[in-house]
């Protein structure tokens, strides 16, 4: 399962980064994947990332991997993006999390805590032509809920090329 992506465990990137200006529609296209967020997201880096986008309370965080990494462990073009997704949750022991399509999108949560504060992710699986995606959005625990529907929104905006 080496070569299965890891959950990228991480504090949100972004807590100083951006005003609370008000927020239009931005598109933002990387490396074959678009996703519409809001103006108050910047590009940041992370290595094993495609891409990472933040803003002041929010992450988003792009992974890919190719079928042929996977095929160790069963996962190739014809796994569906339910088998995908439940394979990221085994090989990172989210007993808590179960996949599941939600309005079109196969995703799960999960919570980690880091230090004092408590963060909350939804993971949404992908599939493009020679890989599957995995695009997280993370908020702390006490925004996640409220966020949670605008993640979805985000999730469902993705086009992959």
């Amino acid at each position: 399962m080496k070569s299965l992506i890891k959950i990228f465990l991480l504090p949100l990137l972004c807590l100083a980064l951006l005003c609370g200006c008000s927020a239009e529609p931005e598109t933002f296209s990387k490396d074959g994947v678009s996703i519409t967020l809001t103006s108050q997201f910047e590009e940041l880096e992370q290595e094993g990332c495609v891409a990472v986008y933040g803003s002041r309370s929010e992450a988003v965080m792009i992974q890919k991997e190719e079928f042929s990494a996977l095929s160790e462990i069963g996962i190739n073009a014809d796994s569906t993006l339910l088998d995908y997704a439940n394979a990221v949750i085994k090989a990172n022991g989210l007993t808590d999390s179960k996949a599941e399509e939600r309005d079109g999108v196969v995703c799960f949560t999960y919570t980690v805590k880091s230090g004092l504060k408590t963060y909350s992710y939804l993971a949404t699986a992908h599939k493009s032509e020679d890989a599957f995606w995995l695009i997280q959005f993370s908020a702390s625990g006490k925004k996640f809920e409220e966020k949670d529907p605008t993640f979805l929104s985000y999730a469902k905006s993705i086009v992959l090329s």
